[in-house]
């Protein structure tokens, strides 16, 4: 049986929906909520990129990525392991590759 996908908050024509981000097309903007589980850094200077594996409350996980500009205006403690937060950013496909999340943002997720 295959892993669960995280569920993507977006807004389509019927209005604001959760779909699992398997079926969500590049491109689209919205959010998800989950906890970091991990975090891994890339490169230095304007090269740097985080990448965090947010995995949502039903198990579900998905990478997100940060780039150097992002991260300058985000404090620490959002990108660190065990940090409830909501993700905001595009659903983007490498080929081969499960959807990540380029993230535009990252906040404290509601209680």
């Amino acid at each position: 049986m295959a892993a669960p996908a995280v569920l993507f908050r977006h807004h389509t024509i019927a209005g604001l929906v959760h779909d699992p981000i398997t079926k969500v097309p590049d491109d689209t903007w919205g959010d998800v909520t989950g906890t970091i589980t991990s975090r891994r850094t890339y490169g230095k200077g304007v090269g740097l990129r985080v990448v965090l594996a947010v995995t949502d409350d039903r198990g579900a996980t998905v990478v997100a990525t940060l780039d150097a500009d992002r991260l300058r205006h985000i404090p620490p403690f959002l990108t660190a392991r065990d940090a409830r937060v909501q993700v905001r950013g595009l659903v983007r496909r490498l080929d081969g590759m499960p959807p990540t999340i380029t993230a535009a943002g990252i906040a404290p997720a509601d209680a």
